[in-house]
């Protein structure tokens, strides 16, 4: 009996044949969820960073806002006590005798 004409070696061949198209759209399926997993991955780490980075400028922006109130309640707190020092030094001035004034 010739190899050819067994049909049991073509039906081994066809499911032989069966076999390794299925593992090969498993394999190539499994890459392309395995490329899904790390563009999906990626795409979290990068809006992970972009919060990380949004927060920064915020606490950054928060502190610069701090300073710029802390400069201006500084800068109220010193044009008060020079206004107070002049109003001070007026007050003596008035109630200095003319004679000591020139001095």
């Amino acid at each position: 009996m010739s190899i050819h004409n067994d049909s049991g070696f073509w039906l081994e061949l066809f499911f032989i044949g069966m076999f390794a198209i299925g593992l090969h759209l498993t394999i190539d399926s499994n890459i392309n969820d395995n490329k899904e997993i790390a563009k999906l991955e990626m795409e979290m780490y990068m809006d992970r960073k972009i919060e990380e980075a949004k927060g920064e400028i915020k606490m950054e922006y928060d502190l610069d806002t701090k300073i710029e109130e802390a400069k201006d309640e500084i800068m109220a707190k010193v044009e008060n006590e020079l206004k107070e020092v002049k109003d001070k030094i007026e007050i003596v001035e008035e109630n200095m005798p003319e004679s000591e004034s020139n001095y």
